[in-house]
């Protein structure tokens, strides 16, 4: 009977219920390997929800870290159509969003690529170099102007002052600042502020 209403459970998918059957005889050998078969089953299952919380956890990684170059390339064309068509743009200003474009074009494809390079977001591998401080808080700046104004609010970025050289992960370090800002303008009432 307890044996019967176990089986009943673990058809549901609950695997926490032991079979016990302490005797020594033909019944006592079944419940031993039915309670080995419930052990390797609740593993398999526990498995199984961590590969798909793994593969949840992904895709969301992955349409969020392409949602932030895309929104900053689009509000780059907004402006550009806005100002071209009016005339009131100046070449370098033009050229200036190009290149910004193009950064986040290549953003884009270096993520990409690193995603087809690996299944899991742990094994990624880090490409670092050396890069002015000051030019990583320019690209910072950039872009939290365009989310920001995406949103309408202010944005504020303290520039570094210094010309320290400093050795990272570029492209590991603009995901992680696009996330916090996204966050950051998503919860603001009014203004941020990036140290």
């Amino acid at each position: 009977e307890p044996a019967i209403r176990s089986t009943a459970r673990e058809s549901r998918w609950q695997w926490c219920i032991h079979v016990s059957y302490e005797n020594k005889d033909e019944m006592g050998t079944l419940c031993k390997e039915f309670e080995m078969m419930r052990s390797d089953l609740a593993d398999n299952n526990r498995k199984m929800w961590r590969m798909i919380d793994d593969e949840k956890a992904l895709r969301n990684a992955i349409a969020h870290d392409i949602r932030s170059p895309l929104s900053i390339l689009r509000g780059y064309q907004e402006m550009l159509l806005e100002f071209v068509s009016a005339e009131s743009i100046k070449t370098e200003d033009v050229i200036d969003i190009l290149q910004t474009g193009m950064y986040q074009i290549d953003r884009i494809e270096h993520f990409t690529e690193n995603m087809r390079k690996m299944s899991h977001l742990e094994q990624r591998e880090l490409q670092c170099s050396e890069i002015e401080l000051s030019e990583l808080a320019k690209k910072i700046e950039a872009e939290a102007a365009m989310l920001s104004k995406k949103e309408s609010k202010l944005c504020k970025v303290e520039r570094v002052q210094e010309q320290n050289i400093v050795k990272v992960d570029e492209e590991l370090v603009m995901e992680v600042t696009d996330n916090l800002l996204e966050n950051a303008v998503r919860y603001a009432q009014k203004s941020i502020v990036c140290r």
